[in-house]
């Protein structure tokens, strides 16, 4: 794209929950979703190396965001967001000062923390702006707005669900970037697309370049049924016969056999000579997703004994203790 300049921060397949990323057009540098994170998995603490990566990537984040005019917040999920007054080195690696200067000064566009919200996105949403509204530029609800600078909009959905219709993770937003006739959607945490709601907005903003979470196949029968991720993978199938580009990342590379359920989407890309890739892979970067290898990385690679034993301190004090990984 000649106006749009697209460069990823952070996701699974670059080692942690993400999926943000750094826009550039003529008119304004954004932010999309200013969070990382690890998560629970396989009953086992991250592995060494799965915290190398979040304390890289929170750097990483760290510096677009200070590059950038506005930051835009599709839901309050930690993976998605970065939340202030919180000092935590087990999941995000946050610390409270550091997070107060992300904010600082910038415009900052985010999902509505009263209204289509679930209770625990609405006690985070509501601490968070409790949090940010004196630091910032300008803090305003996005959802179903449009918001110009010079000749290029943001444009947000209304809310959408976080994944199948009626589920109890709420809602997010999805938002599209426009300058002159290229556009680029960023879809969150929408698990494929699942809602036909969601789908139906994206194909109706007729977007070259979609970023996709895809849907979490590592929770299949547990938190996300097999028709709904089914029915996920029938409708990236659609988008990428419509799309230029599709970036699929997140949910579904938290599953180590990712790419082999995404043959079908890839032979539809193909037919329409259009282009399926990971974030990793959109970087020029080799594919390092590490919370599907977590078991395999502490059997296969055991970790230094300064950072066993940080791991078997109580929770209370890992949080605020920096975790030895050099």
């Amino acid at each position: 794209m000649e106006y749009i300049r697209l460069t990823p921060i952070a996701a699974e397949s670059l080692g942690v929950r993400s999926l943000s990323f750094y826009v550039e057009t003529p008119d304004v540098n954004v932010v999309v979703d200013p969070g990382v994170s690890l998560g629970k998995r396989f009953s086992r603490p991250p592995h060494v190396e799965e915290y190398r990566a979040l304390k890289r990537l929170r750097e990483r984040l760290n510096y677009f965001v200070e590059k950038a005019d506005v930051l835009t917040i599709s839901h309050y999920h930690f993976d998605h967001f970065t939340p202030i007054g919180i000092l935590d080195y087990v999941w995000t690696w946050n610390e409270p000062s550091v997070a107060q200067e992300l904010y600082r000064g910038k415009v900052v566009l985010a999902k509505d923390a009263k209204n289509n919200i679930n209770y625990n996105q609405r006690r985070r949403g509501s601490i968070f702006v409790k949090n940010v509204e004196n630091l910032v530029k300008k803090l305003e609800f996005a959802d179903g707005k449009c918001f110009e600078f010079g000749k290029t909009k943001l444009i947000f959905s209304c809310p959408v669900p976080h994944g199948e219709d009626g589920t109890r993770l709420g809602w997010v937003l999805m938002l599209l970037i426009e300058h002159a006739d290229e556009r680029v959607v960023f879809t969150s945490d929408v698990q494929g697309p699942v809602s036909s709601s969601a789908l139906e907005q994206i194909i109706k903003w007729k977007p070259q370049v979609v970023v996709l979470g895809g849907p979490p196949t590592y929770l299949s029968d547990v938190k996300s049924s097999q028709s709904s991720i089914q029915q996920a993978f029938k409708n990236m199938e659609l988008l990428a016969e419509v799309c230029d580009v599709l970036i699929v990342d997140h949910h579904l590379l938290r599953d180590e056999n990712w790419s082999s359920f995404l043959s079908a989407v890839y032979d539809k890309a193909e037919s329409s000579s259009h282009c399926v890739l990971t974030v990793a892979e959109y970087l020029g970067v080799d594919n390092s997703p590490l919370e599907c290898r977590r078991k395999s990385l502490w059997s296969e690679s055991p970790p230094p004994e300064d950072f066993v034993k940080w791991c078997r301190m109580p929770y209370g004090k890992r949080k605020s203790t920096p975790p030895p990984i050099d």
